[in-house]
Parts: structure tokens; C-alpha cells; sequence
């Protein structure tokens, strides 16, 4: 205490702020070790595990998601194309059936007029 005295006012202010420092600073420490000593690690972990965990489930259900709309569209489209491709080949179909029956018909006409054009030419003989 004698020191004390002797040191005066300032100083003795802030010798007292400076031991309040290191007491708070001390305890702080000791408050944050007892902290750390019944933190649970590993039930940390296995929360922080467990967390990730759940958000990949859900992206990944969310991708699946996405996935069978796709697929669905994707086949959606394929029997637009199949019933135009289809339809394509209807009418192609026709069109053979068509000319088919046109070649049928100008070779019954062909051969029909070939039948009178036929005629044997006048002999030389008679004409003379």
C-alpha cells in the first residue's frame, strides 16, 4: 500500500485500469477455456455432417426433379416428331399407290393402242 501512496493520483488510475485489463482478459480466457473443454466436437461434426447431408438429399431430389420434367419433355417432343414422321409416311404411301395406278393405267392405254396401231403395212406388191 505504501507504494500506492507513494505513486500519486494518475498513475495509480492507471495501474488500477491496467490490473482490471489483465483480470478481464485472464477470466475471458479461463470462461472460454471451460468452453472449449465441454464443447461436444463431435456431436458438432456429426450436426454440421448431418446438415450437408440433408442439403445434398435436396438437391439431389431437386435434380431429379428437373430430370423427369426433361425426360417428359424430351418424349413429348419424340411423338410429335414419330406422329409427323407418320403422317409422312401416309402420304408418301398415297402418292406410290397413286403413280402405281397411273403406270397401271398408261400401260393398259400403251397397249391398247399399240393393239391398233399394229396394222400390217400395205405390201409393196399391192400398192403397185
Amino acid at each position: 500500500m505504501l507504494i500506492l501512496a507513494e505513486l500519486g493520483g494518475p498513475s495509480t488510475v492507471l495501474l488500477g485500469l491496467g490490473i482490471l485489463a489483465i483480470a478481464f482478459v485472464l477470466r475471458r480466457g479461463i470462461v472460454l477455456g471451460r468452453r472449449s473443454r465441454t464443447r461436444d466436437v463431435v456431436a458438432e461434426v456429426r450436426d454440421e455432417t448431418l446438415a450437408a447431408e440433408r442439403g445434398a438429399a435436396g438437391r439431389i431430389r431437386e435434380l431429379e426433379v428437373r430430370l423427369h420434367d426433361y425426360g417428359r419433355e424430351i418424349e413429348g417432343r419424340m411423338e410429335t416428331r414419330i406422329a409427323l414422321l407418320q403422317e409422312l409416311v401416309h402420304d408418301s404411301e398415297r402418292k406410290i399407290e397413286e403413280l402405281r395406278s397411273l403406270i397401271e393405267q398408261s400401260s393398259t392405254v400403251d397397249s391398247t393402242a399399240g393393239d391398233h396401231d399394229h396394222r400390217d403395212p400395205p405390201d409393196e406388191a399391192d400398192a403397185a
